[in-house]
């Protein structure tokens, strides 16, 4: 992992912006560092499968994903996951790592939140 400064990630990945906020208000009372990786998509293939497995009882999940398994099969630009780096939750990005298998990606980026 490699720290990575707010600017940074929003200059490679400039719609993140809501992410980051996001993730920053989950820990009000401290200054959030990040960290990058790239991580082999199999570090969170449990979590995509189990988010896939609710789609019957969420079926607009199922639609945000299906939205980004297009984009990703048409070569879009493809987002970094938000996780707690003590946890590995997944913080934000959860229909972006369903949408990784789905179409079989082997790694995916990874933003690392420690507080």
């Amino acid at each position: 992992m490699k720290p990575i400064s707010t600017k940074a990630i929003l200059r490679r990945w400039p719609g993140v912006s809501e992410d980051i906020d996001v993730v920053k208000e989950q820990f009000p009372e401290r200054k959030c560092r990040f960290s990058y990786a790239r991580e082999p998509l199999s570090l969170f293939a449990k979590v995509a499968d189990d988010m896939r497995a609710t789609y019957p009882l969420f079926p607009q999940d199922k639609k945000r994903a299906d939205k980004i398994i297009s984009m990703v099969s048409d070569g879009g630009k493809t987002w970094p996951i938000f996780v707690e780096a003590d946890t590995l939750f997944i913080m934000e990005g959860r229909h972006r790592v369903v949408a990784f298998r789905a179409v079989q990606k082997d790694s995916l980026d990874v933003i690392y939140v420690a507080p």
